[in-house]
């Protein structure tokens, strides 16, 4: 594809969008605790490290290979700049596919003709979209799929017909690599992609006729079938199995291969959970995309209508990714997150769009999403800073806003840029505005709310002090349903887990744990067996789900045996 400069400092722009994601998801990255299934990124790598076997997943000792190894390597590969495994250590590797990722779709809408404020846009667009943040935050193997995905599709987007060896085996070696962090997605998502593009968004029949379609299909997807792909195809899927391959051999355990059945075959078609109903990314979407999504409508109209290159290739992104997960059976909102690229690439283009540009329809849309988000952006600035107090009992007690100042000196900045916009409303002035308020109220609250906010997390100074409890005996602690307290706990040994709450009371009759490390909930059926040594503390605005769910160590109560 050729490019086109209308914006001379385009790399500039670039260049600050890159060094803006990069603030946005390194500063104060290591600071908070760990939650839900985080653990498992600093668990499995520390025991991994503990027991020198990188091709055997374990939690408190005990098999926990539902994710390839890939992603537990790169945790290992971050400890030594981070200063071993730690927090920061086990979100290392999502901050970086972060950024990667933003580099990436710069230079994919490059590939495709994108003007360069548009590429600059569009990658500021998915640095700060809510869910991206969230998730380049926070220890996990979905960003990492986003960053492979898209090196896979930049490779895909070179010139075309012209697939030598290095490029056809470059482009399966990336999609196994990127297999080897979450799954099969890294296979599954670029061949959708490319071969959709290919097959139906590039196709103008000059004849009519399913046969004339066909051999145009056939040929337009010279990039799959080509004499190199019958070598690099045994390559990259040799290099995806091998890992597998090496744990069975040292274990004699096919937990591995398994898991890939189960987790990425048998779940499509067939899941065991996480069944949201089939309209789940409908909405979901707008939630992902935020504050950016009430733009998504007239970017999608607006693409639809006009289909140049990079549109066509926006729209088979978007759509070919959006239908495959709607229709697994297994659903979950934050496996659409591999569509924000393709979302980012469209807000993009309308946001920066002349108005002769633009439909009645489109223009109506973007209009009124901008008006709304700007609205939404005014009116947050305003309620956030209403005293707890006025809004009712519950909130009354709550901390209150974080750094006050530093929140109005962001929403004074946000206010003059929609000010500005208003007065003279060019595409130019509406996308500033646009990256004012995503990049305030994303930088606010991950790079001050959240991490101030953190004392007011219960669960890393309840297991320090469990830990100063069981200091003389650690390992003479019994769980039920608390596997993730190990992590905090770091007992150097395996502790025994209970099927319920009734064995976890028998082994402290017959004395083989001294502890027990269960929630709040779940005490009911050994009320006077048990005595609550210390509990996880709460806070008056917390719910009662989530005061059922703070842990408690307990022991034998008095003259229960």
């Amino acid at each position: 594809m050729t490019n086109v400069d209308t914006h001379p400092r385009w790399r500039l722009l670039a260049a600050l969008v890159l060094v803006g994601a990069a603030a946005l998801y390194f500063v104060r990255l290591g600071e908070r605790a760990l939650w839900s299934e985080e653990l498992r990124w600093a668990e499995i790598p520390r025991e991994m490290a503990h027991t020198g076997d990188l091709f055997w997943p374990t939690i408190n000792a005990r098999t926990y290979y539902d994710k390839p190894l890939g992603s537990y390597w790169l945790v290992l590969a971050a400890a030594p700049l981070a200063g071993g495994i730690n927090e920061l250590a086990a979100r290392l590797p999502a901050a970086v596919s972060g950024v990667l990722s933003v580099g990436l779709l710069i230079a994919l809408a490059r590939r495709f003709g994108a003007d360069g404020r548009v590429a600059a846009l569009a990658g500021a667009v998915l640095a700060t979209s809510y869910g991206f943040v969230f998730f380049s935050r926070t220890a996990s193997s979905d960003v990492e799929t986003v960053a492979g995905v898209l090196a896979a599709l930049w490779i895909a987007s070179g010139p075309e017909g012209r697939w030598p060896a290095t490029r056809t085996l470059g482009f399966w070696l990336v999609m196994a690599a990127t297999s080897l962090t979450k799954g099969l997605l890294g296979f599954a998502l670029p061949l959708l992609v490319v071969g959709c593009y290919h097959t139906f968004a590039v196709y103008t029949p000059s004849a009519p006729g399913a046969l004339n379609w066909v051999r145009a299909a056939v040929a337009r997807n010279g990039w799959l079938l080509n004499g190199w792909s019958l070598l690099a195809v045994p390559v990259a899927v040799a290099a995806y199995f091998a890992p597998f391959a090496v744990s069975v051999s040292q274990t004699g355990s096919d937990e591995g291969l398994g898991m890939v059945w189960r987790e990425n075959i048998r779940r499509f078609f067939d899941a065991h959970n996480h069944r949201g109903p089939i309209y789940l990314y409908t909405y979901v979407i707008l939630g992902l995309l935020a504050p950016w999504s009430l733009l998504l409508p007239a970017a999608l109209v607006r693409a639809h209508q006009t289909r140049d290159h990079l549109d066509r290739f926006a729209l088979a992104f978007f759509w070919a990714v959006f239908v495959f997960f709607t229709l697994s059976s297994s659903r979950r909102s934050y496996y659409l997150l591999p569509v924000l690229p393709a979302a980012a690439l469209l807000v993009a283009r309308v946001v920066l769009a002349e108005t002769a540009e633009l439909g009645l329809w489109a223009w109506r849309l973007r209009t009124g999403g901008y008006a709304l988000t700007a609205s939404g952006a005014v009116t947050a600035g305003l309620a956030a800073v209403v005293p707890p107090s006025v809004l009712g009992a519950g909130w009354a007690e709550s901390p209150g806003l974080p750094r006050p100042g530093l929140f109005l000196a962001g929403w004074l900045v946000v206010a003059v840029c929609i000010g500005l916009s208003v007065v003279r409303f060019t595409p130019t002035r509406i996308g500033a505005s646009l990256v004012a308020i995503a990049a305030w109220g994303m930088g606010y609250a991950y790079l001050a709310a959240l991490p101030d906010l953190e004392s007011y997390r219960t669960t890393r100074p309840f297991l320090a002090h469990v830990r100063e409890v069981t200091a003389d005996r650690p390992a003479d602690v019994a769980l039920y349903r608390t596997r993730e307290a190990v992590w905090y706990l770091d007992p150097g040994a395996a502790l025994a887990e209970c099927e319920s709450p009734e064995e976890l009371a028998a082994r402290l009759e017959a004395k083989s744990a001294r502890w027990g490390l269960l929630k709040e909930q779940d005490l009911g059926p050994v009320a006077g067996r048990v005595r609550v040594v210390v509990r996880e503390p709460w806070h008056a605005w917390e719910g009662s789900d989530v005061v059922g769910k703070k842990m408690v160590l307990v022991e034998l109560a008095a003259g229960a045996n």
